[in-house]
């Protein structure tokens, strides 16, 4: 399993788009779709979507991707 290259901000941690569709396997449209139908959280930041981290960890771990 790939590991999450953090950016901690506002006392959460975020992720890239590129790593977090990387860390469940997926690609950028897939994960962009996941956003928008709110199963993954991000938050748009200076033109930058940063995905939430423990919304990732929970969509995996709930086992919705398989």
């Amino acid at each position: 399993m790939a590991s999450l290259n953090e950016h901690t901000e506002i006392g959460r941690n975020f992720v890239s788009v590129a790593d977090a569709a990387r860390y469940l396997g997926v690609g950028r449209k897939v994960l962009y779709q996941l956003i928008e139908y709110n199963r993954v959280r991000a938050v748009r930041r200076r033109q930058v979507l940063m995905v939430d981290k423990e919304s990732l960890e929970e969509f995996q771990r709930t086992g919705q991707m398989t």
